[in-house]
C-alpha cells in the first residue's frame, strides 16, 4: 500500500478548512446585495477554475470586507492563480503585492511595481484589473508632491469603466474622481453622478462613502441641515452592514458637522467610537487629531494633550513629509510648543510641493501666524498673516462660485423632479381614465350580455309556448271536437238506448285521453321532471298502458347510467313525443305480439330503439300517414336523426332514434 505523506495532505487541509471558513464568514458577513452577489458568484463556480479565481479576487478588492478578510481571500486567490498559471490568474496577485506597498506608504517601490504590471494588465481582455493599478497609482500619488498626477490616473480609469456594464465599478471611479476635487462644485457633480449607480449595484458599502462625501461638502458650502440629512443616511447604512471600516469612516466624518454645531459631546462620543474600529495609520492619525482639537474645545486640556501626542507619534509613522511637518506644527501649537511648531511649519512651508490644495496651506499660513505672534515676532507673524488672507479670499472665491455651481445644479435637480411628478401625475390620470373605460365597458358588456340572456329566455319560452298550443289543439283539441260532435248527435236524436252506447262509449274514451293528453303535455314542460329517472319512468308506464291492452307483450331496459343525466325540456318533450307515435304505430299498424324497447348512451348521443316482430315489409311501400315524417322532422328540429329500418332478426321492424346528450 502506498503511504501518504502528511506534508502533502495538511496543506490542502488548511486550503480547504479556510476557504470554508471564508464561505461561511461572507454569509454571515457580507449585509450588502452587492457583497451577497459577490458570495453568490464565487459559490457558482466550480473549484480550481478560473472563474473562481476572478470571483476571489473580486471579493478581495470589496471594500466592504475587513482588510484581515480582504487578505485571507487575497492569499486564497494568490495561492489558486499559482495553481493554474496563466497569467490572467497569477497577475492579480503580483498588483496585490503592490497594493500593500501603496498602503504601507512606500511609494517609489510601488510606484515601480505598478508601472511594470500596467503593460501585462492592458493585454487582459477584462478591463477590470487595469482599473485597479490605476486607482492604485492615483492612491500612491495622492496628497503628496505628485498629488495632480493622481488626476491623471482617475481620468484613464474612467475612460475605461464609462461604457462598462458593471454600475459598482463604475460608480467606485466617480466617486473618487470626486474626493479628489477639493472646488465642492465639481466634486459634487461627480458624487451626484456616481450615487445612481451605486444605488442600482446594490454596493451600500460606497454609498455610505458617497453619502458621507456630499454631506461634507454641503458643510463647507454652510448647508448644515441637507449635510445632517446626507450624514444620517450614511451612518444608518454603515450600521446596516456591520462593517467596521465602513462605519470607521462613516462616523469620522459626519463628526466634523457636530463639531460645527457645538455638539462637542456627541463629536467625542462618535470619535472614540471610531477609534476602536480604525485600523490604518492615515486614520488613526486623523482620529486622534481630530480628538485633541475637540477636547481643546471643550476645555478639557489633559485629554486634548493626550490625544495631540498620540497623533505626533503616529504622524511621525507617515511617510510623506510634507504631511508629516505640517501636522507636527499644528499639534505643536495646540499645546502652546511654539518653538517646535516654528521649526515643524517653517519646514513643512520649505517643502510644500507647487500644486498643494489652497485649504491645506490656508491652514498651514495660519499655524506659522499664530506661531510667530505668540513668540513675539510681529513682522513674519504680519507676512503670513497677509498670505492668509489672500488664501481666505481665493478660497471665498471659489467657495461663492461652488455655491452658484450647487444652487445651479440643485435648481435643475428641482426641475427634474417636478417633470418626474408630472409624468407620474399624467400617469396616474391614463390608469385612471384607461380603468373607467375598461369600467364602462365592462358595464355596457354586462347589460348587453344580461339583455341578450333575457331575450333568448323570451324566445324560448316563446317557442315554449308555441309548442304547448300547437300540442293542446292537435291533440287535445281533436279529442274535444269529438265530444262536441258526439254530444251534438245525442241531442239531435230519439232517446234510445241501444243507439247511445257506442256513442257515449266513445265519448269515455275521448275525454279519458284528452285527460291523459293533457296530462302529458304538462309533465313536458315541468321542471322537476328534467331527470332521465323521470323520463324513464315515464316511457315504461306508457308503454305498459298502451301495449298490454294490445295483446303486445313488453321487454322495456334502460342502461343504468342514463339515470345520472339531465335533459332540457325540448328534447324530453321530444322524446316522448316520437316515443309515443312509435308505440302507436306498432299498436295499430305492425300486427305484431312482442315489443323490445331498449335505451343508452352511445358516446355523447342518446340512443332509442322500438323492435317489433310483426310480419316485415319494404319500408317504400308503407303508407306516409304513419307518421314517420312528423317523428323526422321532430328528431331534426332537436339536433338528432331517426330511422325506420328492418329489425336484425328479420322479422319485424325497428325504430331507431340517436338524440344528442348535453
Amino acid at each position: 500500500m502506498q503511504k501518504i505523506r502528511l506534508s502533502a495532505v495538511v496543506p490542502a487541509l488548511r486550503r480547504g478548512l479556510l476557504a470554508a471558513l471564508l464561505l461561511v464568514a461572507g454569509r454571515a458577513w457580507g449585509q450588502s446585495p452587492h457583497l451577497r452577489q459577490q458570495w453568490a458568484l464565487l459559490e457558482q463556480q466550480p473549484a480550481g477554475s478560473p472563474g473562481r479565481v476572478r470571483a476571489l479576487w473580486h471579493l478581495a478588492w470589496e471594500s466592504e470586507l475587513p482588510p484581515e478578510r480582504q487578505d485571507s481571500l487575497a492569499a486564497l486567490a494568490t495561492a489558486a492563480g499559482r495553481r493554474l498559471g496563466t497569467p490572467a490568474d497569477t497577475l492579480p496577485g503580483a498588483v496585490w503585492t503592490a497594493r500593500r506597498l501603496v498602503y504601507a506608504g512606500q511609494m517609489a517601490p510601488a510606484e515601480a511595481r505598478l508601472r511594470a504590471l500596467l503593460p501585462a494588465a492592458r493585454q487582459l481582455p477584462d478591463p477590470w484589473l487595469r482599473v485597479q493599478v490605476l486607482l492604485l497609482l492615483a492612491r500612491n500619488h495622492w496628497g503628496t508632491a505628485t498629488h495632480a498626477r493622481a488626476e491623471t490616473y482617475l481620468q484613464q480609469a474612467w475612460a475605461l469603466v464609462r461604457r462598462q456594464p458593471d454600475p459598482a465599478l463604475r460608480a467606485r471611479v466617480a466617486w473618487l474622481l470626486g474626493t479628489f476635487y477639493v472646488d465642492s462644485g465639481t466634486a459634487l457633480e461627480w458624487f451626484f453622478r456616481s450615487l445612481p449607480l451605486a444605488e442600482r449595484a446594490g454596493d451600500q458599502a460606497l454609498l455610505v462613502n458617497i453619502l458621507g462625501s456630499i454631506g461634507y461638502h454641503y458643510q463647507e458650502l454652510r448647508g448644515l441641515d441637507q449635510a445632517q440629512l446626507y450624514y444620517e443616511r450614511a451612518l444608518a447604512l454603515a450600521r446596516g452592514l456591520h462593517s467596521p471600516p465602513i462605519l470607521c469612516r462613516a462616523l469620522v466624518v459626519s463628526s466634523g458637522l457636530l463639531v460645527a454645531r457645538g455638539e462637542l459631546a456627541l463629536a467625542r462620543r462618535q470619535y472614540r467610537e471610531a477609534s476602536t474600529l480604525a485600523t490604518l495609520r492615515n486614520t488613526q492619525f486623523t482620529i486622534a487629531n481630530n480628538l485633541a482639537t475637540v477636547y481643546q474645545l471643550s476645555s478639557m486640556p489633559d485629554s486634548a494633550l493626550h490625544y495631540a501626542r498620540q497623533a505626533r507619534g503616529l504622524a511621525q509613522s507617515l511617510y510623506d513629509t510634507y504631511l508629516n511637518y505640517s501636522t507636527l506644527a499644528h499639534l505643536f501649537l495646540e499645546t502652546k510648543q511654539l518653538d517646535s511648531a516654528r521649526v515643524y511649519g517653517q519646514r513643512a512651508y520649505a517643502q510644500h510641493p507647487p500644486d498643494t490644495l489652497q485649504l491645506a496651506m490656508r491652514d498651514l499660513c495660519e499655524v506659522l501666524a499664530r506661531t510667530h505672534a505668540g513668540l513675539g515676532e510681529w513682522r513674519p507673524a504680519y507676512v503670513f498673516q497677509r498670505r492668509l488672507q489672500a488664501y481666505r479670499d481665493s478660497l471665498s472665491s471659489a467657495t461663492m462660485r461652488a455655491r452658484a455651481d450647487v444652487a445651479q445644479q440643485r435648481y435643475t435637480l428641482e426641475q427634474l423632479q417636478l417633470r418626474d411628478q408630472e409624468l407620474a401625475r399624467l400617469r396616474r390620470q391614463r390608469t385612471l381614465t384607461l380603468t373607467a373605460a375598461a369600467a364602462l365597458l365592462g358595464l355596457a358588456l354586462t347589460v348587453g350580455g344580461v339583455l341578450l340572456v333575457r331575450r333568448r329566455q323570451a324566445r324560448r319560452l316563446e317557442a315554449l309556448r308555441t309548442r304547448l298550443a300547437a300540442d293542446l289543439h292537435d291533440d287535445v283539441g281533436a279529442l274535444l271536437t269529438q265530444l262536441a260532435f258526439d254530444t251534438a248527435v245525442l241531442q239531435g236524436q230519439p232517446d234510445t238506448g241501444a243507439d247511445q252506447q257506442p256513442r257515449l262509449a266513445r265519448m269515455a274514451t275521448a275525454s279519458q285521453q284528452a285527460v291523459r293528453q293533457l296530462r302529458e303535455v304538462v309533465w313536458s314542460i315541468d321542471s322537476r321532471h328534467d331527470s332521465f329517472a323521470s323520463l324513464l319512468d315515464r316511457l315504461r308506464d306508457y308503454a305498459h298502458e298502451v301495449l298490454p291492452p294490445a295483446g303486445v307483450e313488453v321487454d322495456f331496459r334502460a342502461a343504468p347510467e342514463l339515470y345520472a343525466r339531465q335533459l332540457a325540456a325540448p328534447a324530453r318533450q321530444g322524446l316522448y313525443l316520437i316515443y309515443k307515435e312509435a308505440l302507436h304505430n306498432l299498436v295499430k299498424h305492425a300486427r305484431a305480439t312482442e315489443a323490445t324497447i331498449r335505451l343508452g348512451a352511445v358516446g355523447r348521443a342518446l340512443e332509442l330503439t322500438v323492435d317489433d316482430d310483426g310480419p316485415s315489409a319494404p319500408p317504400a311501400t308503407l303508407p306516409r300517414h304513419h307518421g314517420l315524417d312528423n317523428m323526422a322532422r321532430r328528431a331534426r328540429e332537436l339536433g338528432g336523426h331517426m330511422a325506420y329500418e328492418a329489425a336484425p332478426g328479420g322479422t319485424g321492424w325497428r325504430v331507431r332514434l340517436t338524440l344528442p346528450l348535453g
